[in-house]
């Protein structure tokens, strides 16, 4: 499954592009100790982030078929 995040890194908001031929079961952002920041709808493809502290998270996006993590840059 091809999925885009961007801009990353980013001051703010991260865009999610995924095929709408997926079907995503859940989003999640975590801290790298593995702490869990938020979990938004399947059908969010906007992310405000400007309540986070600079630093780099993990994106994971859950589909049907497997788990896609992204490294999210927050400047």
């Amino acid at each position: 499954v091809k999925v885009t995040i961007y801009p990353n890194p980013t001051p703010d908001i991260i865009n999610i592009d995924i095929p709408n031929d997926v079907e995503v079961e859940n989003i999640v952002l975590y801290e790298l100790s593995g702490k869990m920041i938020m979990s938004v709808e399947p059908n969010v493809r906007t992310i405000s982030l400007n309540n986070l502290g600079k630093g780099v998270y993990l994106l994971n996006i859950k589909t049907s078929s497997q788990s896609i993590v992204s490294q999210v840059i927050v400047y």
